[in-house]
């Protein structure tokens, strides 16, 4: 056998077996639970309003406005596996030392969209995550917090239907 032929046949044999590992990997964690998408970035400011309205007007992060006249940096997007659904990210910017974000130091919190939130829970406190206070509910859907293993606070949002 030539030896470009043992070498393609053998890079084929090793990038067959990376797909087929990864496969195996997708399917693994296809039964775990996992986040779906970013339902919102959190961060401080010494000027929330004025730090929102650069955002706005210098990156044309799209606001939404709701009842009661208020305009909140809203992103919307579609998921791969449900296109016909849209989703939105929340750009939210709070004042320094929100209480929001405690009991982490951290100036940020991301909020995670999840379709498993008890299963997730599980997942985070196996691996070393601690969750903050309990499960609450409204007509955007079920929230928990956690903080993980670097002490960063971080939310996961099962939405309700239509979020």
């Amino acid at each position: 056998m030539p030896l470009s032929l043992l070498v393609t046949s053998v890079g084929c044999f090793a990038l067959g077996a990376v797909v087929a590992t990864a496969a195996q990997k997708d399917a693994k964690d296809s039964r775990k639970a996992q986040i779906h998408g970013i339902g919102g970035i959190f961060f401080t400011s010494a000027d929330p309003a004025a730090t929102q309205a650069w955002y706005v007007e210098h990156l044309g992060v799209p606001e939404k406005e709701f009842d009661g006249g208020f305009r909140i940096p809203l992103i919307q997007w579609r998921e791969l596996d449900r296109p016909d659904d849209v989703a939105s990210t929340v750009f939210a910017v709070f004042p320094n030392g929100a209480k929001h974000l405690e009991p982490s130091n951290a100036p940020f919190m991301i909020n995670f969209r999840v379709r498993d939130l008890e299963g997730i829970l599980k997942q985070v406190e196996a691996g070393g995550g601690k969750p903050v206070g309990e499960i609450q509910e409204d007509f955007n859907g079920r929230f928990a917090w956690f903080l993980d293993p670097d002490g960063r606070k971080v939310e996961l949002w099962e939405p309700s239907e239509g979020y």
